[in-house]
C-alpha cells in the first residue's frame, strides 16, 4: 500500500510507551483523522478509549472468535467473599471481550463490513475451523486457495504419515495419558509422536528446508518436556531442517501464520476444564496453518467435547472436525506412545 506524501500515518500498539509517550500522546494526535485498530478483540476498553477520544472516526478490525484479552490477575490475591465475586463478574466482562458486543450493535445499524473470504488456507485446513463460522449464525469463510496449491507443492518420499491428497492430518495418540506439574499439564506419549512426525516431514518432504513450522502448545509444562526432548542430539537436527522452526503458547501466534502448523492438545481427561474448552483457542490454533494442519491428540476424547454459545455451532465440534466422511481432505493416523511421568 502507497500512501500520498500528504499523509500523515503513526503506527503503535495500544500500549505502547515509546513511539506515543503516556504523557503528551495528544500532541501527536492532534492531526489525525481516522484511528484503526487491528487485533480488536484482544483490546481491553481503556487501550480503546486512550486513542479514540481524540480522533474523528475509528475503524475496529478484529474477529470475536478469536482471542479475548488475557486476564492477568491472579484470584487468591482477592480476600473477601463480597470480592470475589466482583472479581468473577470483572473477569467475565474481560475475558468475553468488548468486540463482541459492538459487532452485535453496529450490524443492527449497517455499520459493519464482513470480510469472508480466507486466503490463508488449502481447503482441507480451512474446512477444520470454518466449523466456527458457518454455525447458524454464519454463511462460513469462502476459500480463495486451490488444492492443486498444496498437491502440487508437498511432494513426499517414503513418509509413514503424509501425501500429497491430504492437508489436515488426526495423529491418534494411543496409550498416552496427560499428567500434571503444578497447574500445568503435558503428555509424554504425545511429545514422542510430534517428534516422530517432524522427522519424518524433515526426511520426505521433498522442500522441507524451504517450509515454516509452527508447533502450537496448550500448556507450559508440554513446551518445558519439548524443549528437553527437542535438545537432545537425535532431535536437535531438527532445527536447521526447515526455513523456521518455532513452539510457543497459542497466544504468541495470533496474527501469525506458517505453512505447516502441528497442534499438540494433550488432554486425555476431558472431565476438568481445559485448553480445548475454549473454542477461540482452538480457532486459533488451526487458523494459523497455510498448507498444512496436524493434530495430536487422544481422538476419542476429543470428539467428546462439547461447546455452544457465540453463534458457533453447538455440540460435538471436533466431532465435526475429524469427519472424514466429511472433510476429504482429512487423514486420521492411529498411532501408539506410551504415557508416564516426566523426570
Amino acid at each position: 500500500m502507497v500512501l500520498s506524501k500528504d499523509v500523515k500515518a503513526i503506527a503503535a500498539t495500544t500500549t505502547t510507551s515509546t513511539t506515543l509517550p503516556n504523557r503528551g500522546y495528544d500532541e501527536y494526535l492532534k492531526d489525525v483523522k481516522v484511528l484503526i485498530i487491528d487485533e480488536v478483540s484482544k483490546s481491553i476498553l481503556p487501550e480503546i478509549l486512550r486513542y479514540a477520544l481524540d480522533v474523528e472516526k475509528v475503524i475496529l478490525v478484529g474477529d470475536y472468535k478469536q482471542l479475548n484479552p488475557i486476564f492477568d490477575i491472579d484470584p487468591k490475591n482477592i480476600e473477601s467473599e463480597i470480592n470475589q465475586e466482583k472479581f468473577r463478574d470483572l473477569r467475565n466482562k474481560i475475558e468475553s471481550g468488548i468486540f463482541y458486543n459492538l459487532s452485535i450493535e453496529a450490524e443492527k445499524v449497517n455499520r459493519i463490513a464482513t470480510l469472508d473470504v480466507n486466503y490463508r488456507s488449502v481447503p482441507g485446513v480451512l474446512d477444520a475451523y470454518n466449523v466456527f463460522y458457518s454455525g447458524k449464525n454464519g454463511r462460513g469463510l469462502e476459500g480463495y486457495r486451490s488444492f492443486k496449491e498444496y498437491s502440487k507443492e508437498y511432494i513426499f518420499e517414503n513418509s509413514n504419515f503424509f501425501d500429497s491428497k491430504h492437508s489436515l492430518y488426526m495423529i491418534n495418540v494411543k496409550g498416552a495419558k496427560e499428567d500434571k506439574r503444578g497447574t500445568s499439564r503435558y503428555n509424554k506419549g504425545e511429545i514422542s509422536a510430534l517428534l516422530k512426525g517432524l522427522h519424518d516431514l524433515a526426511e520426505n518432504l521433498v522442500n522441507a528446508e524451504d517450509k515454516e513450522i509452527a508447533i502450537i502448545f496448550p500448556y507450559s509444562a508440554q513446551i518445558n518436556l519439548f524443549n528437553v526432548e527437542l535438545s537432545k542430539p537425535k532431535n536437535s537436527i531438527l532445527k536447521d531442517a526447515f526455513k523456521k522452526i518455532q513452539y510457543d503458547t497459542v497466544d504468541s501466534f495470533q496474527g501469525s501464520e506458517a505453512d505447516i502448523v502441528f497442534l499438540s492438545t494433550v488432554i486425555t481427561d476431558s472431565n476438568n476444564r481445559n485448553f480445548l474448552s475454549d473454542f477461540r483457542r482452538i480457532n486459533v490454533s488451526m487458523s494459523r496453518a497455510k498448507d498444512m494442519l496436524v493434530i495430536f491428540g487422544n481422538l476419542p476424547v476429543l470428539k467428546k467435547l462439547e461447546i455452544s454459545g457465540d453463534g458457533i455451532i453447538a455440540g460435538k465440534y471436533f466431532s465435526e472436525i475429524l469427519d472424514e466422511k466429511k472433510n476429504k481432505y482429512l487423514k486420521v493416523i492411529d498411532i501408539t506412545e506410551k504415557g508416564g511421568k516426566h523426570d
